[in-house]
This record gives C-alpha cells, sequence and structure tokens, in this order.
C-alpha cells in the first residue's frame, strides 16, 4: 500500500530521473545540433565560393564580350572602307587613262620580278619604226635586235561590271559580255600587226590581261580564246604567264653574254698565240746571233792562241822582256738551248 510518504519518495526518483533524462537528451541533441551546423556551414561556404567564382567568370565573360564586341566594330569598319575603296577604285578603272596607267603600272612590276630593266631590256611607249603613230604599250627587245611587242590596253568593262553585280545570274551576264570584249580585242589587235613595222620582230603581239582574275573569267566563259588569239598572231597573257616570257628573254640574254665572252675570249687566245709565235721567233733570233757570237769568239780565240800567242812567246824570249809566257785564252764549249731551230707554236 502506498503511503504519502511513499509517495514523496516516488515524486523525488521520478523527478530525478526525468532531470538525468534531459540532461542526458540535451548534451545529445547538442551533439547533434553542433555537427549538423558545422555541416550546413560547410555547405553554405562552398555555395558562397561557387558564387563567387561563378560572379568572376560572369565578368570575364563579359570583359571578353566586350572585347569581342570591339574587334567586330573595328572589322566593320575596315569592311566598310575596304568596300568604299574598292568602290572608288572600280570607279577608277572605268576611265580608259586610269586602265592604261594600271595596266602600264602592272607591265613594270612584271618586268621588275623578271630583274629587267627600262631602257635596256624593254622600252615602254614607243613609237614603232614603219608607223611612229601605233604605240605598244611596252616593247621587250631580244638578242639578236628583235623585239616582242606588248599590248596592255585590255577590255575591262564586263569585268568591272560583274564586281558590282547583285546576284550571280548578273555577274555571269557580265562576264560572259567580259570574254566577249577580250575576243573583239584580239581581232583588233591582230588587225594592227605590230610585228610587221619592226625589221626583226617574231609574227605576233601578247596581250597583257593585267590581272589573274582577268585572265581567269575570261577564258571560263570562252575557252577557246587562246585558240583563236594564236590564230590572229596574238598571245594571251596574265602576269605569271607574261613574267615566264620574260625570264625565258632574260635567259635568251644571259646566253648570249655568255656566247660573246667566248668569242671574245677565242679571240684573245688567238692573238696571244700570234704574239708567243712572234716573241718565239724574236727568241731564236737572240739565240742564233749568240750562236753566231760564240762561234765568232771561238774562231778568234783559236787564232789568238794558234798564231798569234806562240809568236808573241818567241819575242819573249828573244828580247828577255818576259818569262816566255803568255795568257792562255779559252773557248766556250757547248751549244745554247733551243739549238735545234726554234719555230712559233703550232708553226712549222
Amino acid at each position: 500500500m502506498i503511503t504519502l510518504g511513499t509517495m514523496e519518495v516516488l515524486d523525488v526518483g521520478v523527478v530525478a530521473v526525468l532531470l538525468l533524462g534531459i540532461a542526458i537528451g540535451g548534451g545529445v541533441c547538442w551533439a547533434l545540433l553542433r555537427s549538423r551546423g558545422s555541416a550546413v556551414v560547410a555547405a553554405l561556404r562552398a555555395e558562397l565560393e561557387a558564387e563567387r567564382r561563378f560572379g568572376e567568370e560572369r565578368r570575364a565573360q563579359a570583359s571578353r564580350s566586350d572585347a569581342f564586341l570591339g574587334q567586330l566594330a573595328t572589322l566593320a569598319d575596315t569592311h566598310r572602307d575596304l568596300s568604299a575603296r574598292t568602290q572608288h577604285l572600280v570607279d577608277a578603272l572605268r576611265s580608259p587613262v586610269v586602265r592604261g596607267e594600271w595596266g602600264e603600272m602592272q607591265l613594270r612590276r612584271v618586268c621588275e620580278l623578271a630583274r629587267m630593266h627600262e631602257h635596256v631590256d624593254y622600252v615602254l611607249q614607243r613609237g614603232t619604226p614603219g608607223d611612229p603613230s601605233l604605240r605598244p604599250d611596252m616593247t621587250v627587245t631580244l638578242p639578236g635586235g628583235r623585239v616582242i611587242v606588248v599590248d596592255a590596253k585590255a577590255p575591262m568593262q564586263g569585268w568591272l561590271d560583274a564586281m558590282e553585280a547583285p546576284d550571280d545570274a548578273d555577274r555571269t551576264d557580265a562576264l560572259r559580255e567580259h570574254a566577249r570584249q577580250v575576243r573583239d580585242h584580239i581581232t583588233r589587235l591582230g588587225a594592227k600587226a605590230y610585228w610587221a613595222q619592226f625589221d626583226h620582230a617574231p609574227r605576233f603581239v601578247v596581250l597583257f590581261l593585267p590581272g589573274e582574275a582577268l585572265f581567269a573569267a575570261a577564258l571560263q566563259h570562252d575557252a577557246t580564246l587562246i585558240e583563236y588569239g594564236m590564230s590572229r598572231q596574238v598571245v594571251l597573257a596574265s602576269p605569271t604567264t607574261l613574267l615566264a616570257l620574260l625570264r625565258a628573254v632574260g635567259d635568251g640574254w644571259e646566253r648570249e653574254a655568255a656566247h660573246r665572252n667566248a668569242e671574245v675570249a677565242v679571240a684573245q687566245g688567238r692573238e696571244l698565240h700570234e704574239r708567243l709565235g712572234a716573241f718565239a721567233g724574236h727568241l731564236d733570233d737572240v739565240r742564233r746571233g749568240l750562236e753566231r757570237a760564240v762561234e765568232g769568239y771561238n774562231r778568234a780565240a783559236g787564232a789568238l792562241e794558234s798564231r798569234v800567242l806562240p809568236q808573241a812567246r818567241r819575242l819573249g824570249e828573244l828580247t828577255g822582256a818576259g818569262d816566255g809566257t803568255a795568257p792562255e785564252v779559252t773557248t766556250v764549249e757547248g751549244r745554247l738551248r733551243g739549238d735545234s731551230a726554234a719555230s712559233p707554236p703550232g708553226g712549222a
């Protein structure tokens, strides 16, 4: 039977047990809270670090985007400037005078690449001897006094129209017109017969197209232009083919110079041979003169020894003017080198 005192004792025990449980549970909860708080703090720190790196990457990307946009703006300005300059060039090339000057400039450039010199290897704008009114753009001097005539007044109107065509169809039509204009110019150029105005000129004239694009576009839309030109004694040439032609001419000049040098060397050798022959003849005359002098000396020495000195010795003995001796005279023995009838080199 539980009494009041027992109840009091039980209440105190329960309270103690409850307090002990609260104390133990509080420690566990605190440890759990602290461990979970550390995890949460670490996650927050990682999230903040990721956010910081993301912000830096966004700022770097924004900086790169600004630089790229600046480069695009510069490129756009350059493109606009290039387009404007190209348009100015196209407008200028529509003038025949400007086209002629540009073609002449291209001719000079090709000649420089071929290592040729103006007024020596080629002449620009020189009137022909037969008809001074005919003035080819360039005449190239060949060995033997021959010349090659080069014309640079190539038509460009169709090609310029093609560069400004709004679509492919108009561009194709303009390039076909360019090929037709080149063919017509070949006909007119062949009719001038420039080669007939020079005494020594090959029977053809070179039509210089001052651009590889002009040459390629014409042949692309008229593949028979080269054959047609050859039938009219006109040779189509781009800067590359003209350069090859001029280099071949330069090689011909080098061979001509080597041939002239060889001829000079032969002439000098022949002259040296003749001079050596004359010198050998003079030297042989000296040898013969020396031989005659030696023979004369030996004869004189023999006469002195056999006819004069014996009498001089006897005279000395008779008069007592000397000891009866006289100096001996020796003769020259041996013969000179080259005593076998020297003759000029190559002579008898």
